[in-house]
């Protein structure tokens, strides 16, 4: 009998009045201190499934000098210490708690610790705007630090953002990422490296270069060598967002040149009626192939993110798309919204960067749904429970996910149910406690196109965090 599910995180975080340790004058500086556990409980085990688990204690150092004609530094440490993990031998299986810890780092024998100066840059800040330079955190649609775990997914290059009261303009040239779990920074695409130069990916190789699970195996080391490709990899990032009440729209471009770009156009609507507050919003995302077809020339599918070409139309190129929207309503101490996604029957989106494509919209925690030809409904509900405990608010989703069952390398169906309490405190502002619940059930007798049974994805998930910030 399956288990009942709980994606659980508990969420405990004080921020005192001023978070500044030192003399303003000095600059600003300060320290966050983090613990987490995370359990993973596979509902069937098998050879490459294994139920897991992860502890992490660590934290971050944040310090910003004081501006000198518009100029400034920032530095940002992070660390995280696993005293509690599994055996060496299996930390392969470890899913959602892999952040604790560098798998790379690990598979090499330096241990389960992660120390990184994730942070390091020079800007230049005006009124309008602002030029950062070094390493930093970067927010687009399809860009996020993702600081959920221990350490915020971080990239190296230019950073520049221009805004004003209604339009904001942001730029990226973006030369090396460095995602959540890794001790250093790394290509932004190529997947593994083939360290023994015996011709393929295998071991922790894997583990070498950006592995997301977002990522796309088919744009390997190897793969990318064979076709003449670069294994240096840029992002260029353009993203524009303009207000005109009651309306907001997003315009995105971001492009890895000679692979693929992805557009994104996403409408916003925002009306308040009476006690009510309506909105609404739409996301069209068009995926280009710029050259990654010919890695599909030399017979390699790269449509699908494992390799895996089987079910797919054109498995030799990363054309696709992805269409979402939602609808909601805000009223007094409700929120509710309905939503709804759908990629076209071409290729997989491609985005191992931590913005995730359908979030915000269809995407439940640990699930990808912007494999080609799925589709996705979602429900949300927020309720604030002021009445019955001070500041304690809720959330429920519930995800139905219909995968393409012929396609070999994605997932069989699978529905998620979650639910959230978020408790604040009036005496503390920065202290917060957040419990998260879930169940996601999938099916265990879906054929793919070959007739080969598709693994039950079903799952169970807790995890536990505690956070302060002084």
């Amino acid at each position: 009998m399956q288990k009942l599910f709980f994606l659980a995180t508990i969420t405990f975080s004080l921020l005192q009045a001023s978070t500044n340790l030192i003399d303003q004058k000095y600059g600003s500086l300060s320290l966050r201190l983090r613990s987490h556990y995370i359990h993973w409980d596979w509902k069937k085990e098998t050879a490459k499934r294994v139920d897991n688990w992860a502890m992490g204690f660590g934290g971050s150092l944040q310090y910003q000098s004081p501006s000198w004609n518009n100029f400034y530094t920032h530095i940002g440490y992070y660390f995280s210490r696993n005293p509690w993990h599994m055996k060496r031998s299996k930390i392969a299986f470890v899913k959602s708690g892999k952040d604790m810890f560098c798998r790379y780092k690990v598979a090499k024998g330096e241990g389960f610790n992660i120390d990184v100066l994730a942070e390091a840059y020079i800007g230049y800040k005006t009124k309008n705007s602002d030029v950062q330079i070094g390493r930093f955190l970067f927010d687009s649609i399809f860009i996020k630090p993702n600081d959920s775990k221990m350490i915020p997914n971080a990239f190296e290059g230019i950073s520049y953002e221009w805004k004003d009261e209604k339009s904001r303009l942001k730029f990226g040239y973006l030369t090396k990422q460095k995602l959540r779990d890794k001790t250093f920074f790394h290509d932004v695409i190529t997947f593994g490296k083939d360290l023994d130069s015996d011709g393929q990916i295998s071991g922790y190789e894997k583990w070498r270069e950006n592995d997301d699970a977002g990522s796309n195996h088919a744009l390997s080391w190897v793969n990318l060598k064979k076709a003449h490709k670069d294994t240096d990899n840029k992002i260029i990032v353009a993203e524009y967002t303009t207000k005109c009440d009651p309306l907001v729209l997003v315009i995105n471009t971001t492009v890895v040149p000679d692979l693929f770009g992805l557009f994104a156009v996403e409408p916003k609507y925002t009306k308040k009626y009476g006690q009510w507050r309506v909105f609404a919003s739409a996301r069209v995302v068009l995926q280009r192939d710029l050259g990654a077809k010919d890695i599909g020339k030399l017979g390699i599918a790269v449509a699908n993110l494992k390799g895996e070409g089987d079910g797919y139309k054109d498995p030799y190129n990363v054309d696709g798309g992805l269409y979402m929207a939602k609808v909601g309503a805000t009223k007094d101490a409700w929120s509710m919204q309905l939503a709804y996604s759908h990629a076209l029957d071409k290729a997989d989106i491609i985005d191992p960067w931590r913005g995730f494509p359908t979030g915000g919209y269809t995407r439940a925690m640990a699930q990808y749904n912007w494999y080609a030809n799925t589709s996705t409904w979602m429900l949300q509900a927020k309720y604030d429970l002021q009445a019955i405990v001070p500041k304690l608010q809720t959330m429920i989703r519930v995800s139905l996910q219909d995968f393409d069952d012929k396609k070999r390398g994605v997932q069989a169906d699978a529905n998620t149910f979650e639910i959230d309490f978020l408790k604040r405190f009036a005496a503390y502002p920065g202290l917060y406690v957040k419990l998260r619940l879930g169940h996601t059930v999938g099916e265990s007798d879906t054929k793919d196109i070959t007739g080969q049974i598709k693994p039950d994805p079903s799952f169970d998930e807790l995890r536990f965090e505690i956070s302060y910030i002084l």
